[in-house]
């Protein structure tokens, strides 16, 4: 896989199981959204094929549907790398599960802070093994927590026991605070925020 629609497609099915008690337990709305299907509250809506679904069970039903797969599989992604796709007069953005009107719309949605935070929660996870993924690239956990040859980038100092300052709270609070930016696959990078240092974390726990 080498897109964010390709890893998010691998984890997110788009056909549903027929089984519809298996698949309300097993919680599958996310991918609702991944099939043109926009939800407010408890109610939904299929943009490809202009209709309203009033329960779970209905948007079940309705995405196996062979009308619904043949409309939906009309429909063409317009900004691949931001799950942006155009149905029918909407720019549906299958993230943040919004309809946008205009392109301009949709500019001005992809820098928005809610889709950015939303797209890394997306593409940042853990595989079955524990290694840290963003998108299908593996990030090693030293890399994950900066740490290089006794020194922390996140926390700006050395350290002599590599597992006790990962453990150190000064160094979890400080991983936890920086934003992390994915502009694309190979464009992954943590921007600062308040550092904290170890006195600073003593004098809270006070």
């Amino acid at each position: 896989m080498h897109s964010l629609v390709a890893s998010i497609s691998a984890s997110l099915p788009r056909v549903i199981c027929a089984d519809l008690d298996s698949c309300h337990n097993n919680k599958m709305l996310p991918t609702y959204s991944y099939q043109g299907v926009l939800r407010y509250y408890r109610d939904y809506y299929c943009l490809a094929c202009q209709v309203k679904l009033e329960t779970e069970s209905n948007v079940i039903k309705h995405i196996c549907e062979e009308s619904h797969e043949a409309k939906f599989a009309d429909t063409n992604y317009v900004v691949a790398e931001e799950n942006i796709r155009k149905i029918n007069e909407w720019y549906h953005c299958e993230m943040c599960n919004r309809a946008l009107k205009s392109f301009a719309s949709v500019k001005l949605h992809i820098s928005e802070k809610n889709h950015i935070t939303t797209k890394v929660k997306l593409v940042a996870r853990r595989d079955a093994s524990g290694t840290m993924c963003v998108h299908d690239v593996e990030i090693d956990e030293n890399s994950w927590n900066g740490l290089s040859e006794g020194s922390c980038l996140i926390c700006d100092c050395d350290y002599t026991d590599e597992n006790n300052h990962l453990k150190d709270a000064t160094h979890v609070v400080n991983l936890f605070q920086r934003k992390m930016n994915v502009h694309s696959k190979y464009n992954i990078y943590r921007t600062n925020s308040t550092r904290m240092r170890s006195k600073d974390v003593k004098n809270q726990k006070k």
